[in-house]
């Protein structure tokens, strides 16, 4: 519909799943953002440093008091030996948007594993111990 209008760019819809759950549900679109976010900057990064399918991912905002003050080569240093390297495939953690880091403690990560549980335990459980 709005490439019939000539839209060429991402188009994003957030919405919520109203009704029983288990029972009868249904979707409720709330607002379409036509801009780069949240969701579709790590998506897209995700895309582009992986082949094939989109494997299992979590992105988040990883903030620490332990990171306050620290460099970004200072988290990659604590990280070393998880970092994702596309050309291998191997390690796990993919850094983004280290501007807050010094300041406020705060750096984006991706967390890319074979199984969404995997890279759900890699954000709350082994990233934490290794920072």
């Amino acid at each position: 519909g709005l490439q019939r209008l000539g839209y060429v760019g991402r188009c994003s819809f957030d919405h919520l799943v109203v009704g029983d759950q288990g029972g009868d549900c249904s979707l409720r679109f709330t607002e379409c953002n036509g801009r780069w976010g949240g969701t579709s900057i790590p998506m897209c990064l995700v895309d582009r440093l992986t082949e094939g399918p989109r494997p299992p991912y979590r992105a988040q905002d990883v903030m620490l008091e332990s990171l306050r003050g620290a460099t970004l080569t200072d988290v990659m240093a604590r990280l070393d030996g998880h970092l994702y390297d596309p050309a291998t495939g191997a390690g796990r953690f993919v850094l983004y948007n280290p501007g807050p880091l010094s300041e406020i403690g705060k750096i984006d990560v991706i967390a890319i594993c074979d199984t969404q549980d995997a890279a759900e335990e890699a954000m709350e459980v082994d990233l934490p111990a290794l920072l």
